[in-house]
């Protein structure tokens, strides 16, 4: 007698069908919102060469696509500032003011980045340790560039990211916030204790908030892993804001012997250094 074939039930298969449906509604969404960003982006290069303003059936045109959807994604960077309505023409557009504020802020990572690169060098050099650089961005510190110290299996390498709670370079950040915005940081971020000495609390982190403001650093002690230690400064412009955070990191036991209040004023005169070659490249 010839066996027939296995059949699934018929649940189990309309299962199975209701993942692949689902797995291509995911793929053919994802392909979409790259084709949309793909679009805005052509539209924003079309604005930029372009000598006058332009129009949705101009774009149109352009982009080879329906008015309706030009317009869907031109609503879309009109509602961001990234484009706006010409006063004079009302259908027509230009790029938005929006665009200045990102441009400004690239431009200033960028030079701060360059001015900073050769003070890690040399902060690296003559203290031996891992140098740091990290700005603030979305309620962490990302990190913008290192320069690494002695050759040693024992270096300090941090991730590219920061938590602001556990490290020295987030603490500069987390001190020079309002009460409100720190307790908001405490009360809606999910914090991990890393080691025993991780601060987790507005109450703690209230203790060493003062000293970092007053003494101008602040102190990481084995709060992100045992057996490593970081120290920070604040970086600022010749107007006292706040630009970046500057930091040394390395095996708690070197750190100790270098003695960290050398190492302090060192990061020091680089954060003055810093702030007085941008200044001079702005003036």
């Amino acid at each position: 007698m010839a066996l027939l074939p296995y059949r699934l039930p018929s649940n189990v298969e309309r299962m199975k069908k209701m993942d692949e449906h689902t797995i291509e509604n995911e793929s053919t969404e994802k392909q979409y919102n790259v084709a949309m960003v793909d679009r805005a982006m052509k539209i924003l290069d079309y604005l930029l060469k372009s000598e006058s303003t332009a129009g949705i059936s101009q774009l149109a045109k352009y982009l080879d696509l329906p008015k309706a959807n030009v317009f869907r994604i031109i609503s879309t960077l009109e509602k961001w500032g990234i484009v706006e309505r010409d006063p004079l023409f009302e259908n027509e557009y230009r790029l938005g003011k929006s665009l200045i504020i990102y441009g400004q802020k690239a431009k200033k990572d960028i030079t701060l980045l360059s001015v900073a690169k050769p003070v890690l060098k040399k902060i690296a050099q003559d203290i031996g340790e891992t140098t740091n650089i990290g700005v603030l961005h979305e309620n962490q510190i990302v990190i913008l560039h290192s320069e690494h110290g002695e050759a040693s299996i024992l270096v300090s390498i941090l991730p590219p990211t920061c938590a602001l709670h556990n490290s020295s370079l987030g603490k500069v950040y987390l001190a020079s916030m309002s009460d409100a915005d720190i307790t908001n940081y405490f009360a809606q971020t999910t914090l991990e204790s890393q080691t025993v000495n991780t601060i987790t609390s507005y109450d703690d982190f209230s203790k060493h908030r003062a000293q970092i403001c007053t003494d101008g650093y602040s102190l990481e002690i084995e709060e992100w892993e045992y057996g490593l230690s970081c120290v920070a400064v604040p970086v600022k412009d010749s107007t006292g804001q706040l630009l970046a955070a500057l930091s040394v990191s390395g095996p708690s036991t070197r750190m100790e012997l270098k003695n960290f209040h050398k190492i302090i004023d060192r990061l020091k005169q680089g954060a003055d250094e810093i702030r007085d070659r941008l200044s001079s490249e702005q003036s």
